[in-house]
């Protein structure tokens, strides 16, 4: 389930939390994981722009993290820190309000305290 918001600023950013990915990821390890790893993609947006997808919400990241433009499915892998209670965000910035797309993260794998 995504929670979304947007800004109202000229460019659209929409901010989508992935709780459930923790609550998987901790029945699988021994030990909560810290961190995850795998694969970024974008497809079906209406506008170019960019995503961002780190341990807590940004309205404007300094970075992004899969730049992309209008109708191209396009994948990145990714390392990323989890943020407190093992959630992620996903930061999508486009140059509309009415910006929509698709966003999926395929986890690999999973790094450990001390790994």
């Amino acid at each position: 389930m995504f929670t979304v918001t947007t800004s109202g600023s000229p460019r659209a950013a929409a901010r989508r939390r992935l709780p459930a990915l923790a609550a998987v990821l901790v029945i699988l390890a021994a030990v909560a994981p810290t961190a995850v790893t795998g694969n970024l993609t974008v497809t079906q947006q209406n506008y170019l722009g960019y995503l961002f997808i780190g341990p807590i919400a940004m309205n404007w990241p300094a970075s992004s993290t899969l730049n992309f433009p209008v109708g191209d499915n396009r994948a990145n892998a990714v390392t990323v820190t989890l943020g407190a209670g093992g959630t992620l965000s996903v930061t999508y910035a486009a140059s509309s309000l009415s910006a929509t797309t698709h966003v999926i993260f395929d986890v690999a794998g999973y790094f450990t305290p001390g790994a």
